[in-house]
């Protein structure tokens, strides 16, 4: 395991479970809001363990792999949503 890959741990298991998180449920019950973490699903956690430090780091960006897909899918709904404005549906007559 190799340094960068220990402080992801550290920072997983310390930091966000008994702080991070602990601030963010209670401003939410303060606020009354539900407050959905879809990335601390314990598969995906899994999954992100297992990449390599090049999937997760490219130089100092951070969450690499996550945003080089978010540009992918952007372009696709862009094209189909340019589509569905170029034949838009229209009421039956």
């Amino acid at each position: 395991m190799s340094g960068i890959e220990k402080g992801m741990f550290l920072d997983l298991r310390y930091y966000l479970g008994e702080n991070l998180m602990t601030k963010v449920d209670r401003a939410s019950m303060m606020h009354s809001l539900e407050v959905r973490t879809p990335f601390l699903d314990y598969r995906f956690v899994e999954f992100a363990s297992r990449l390599p430090v090049g999937m997760k780091l490219h130089g100092l960006r951070t969450k690499y792999i996550l945003k080089k897909r978010r540009r992918r899918w952007s372009a696709v709904r862009d094209a189909a949503l340019e589509e569905r404005f170029r034949h838009p549906a229209r009421a039956m007559d």
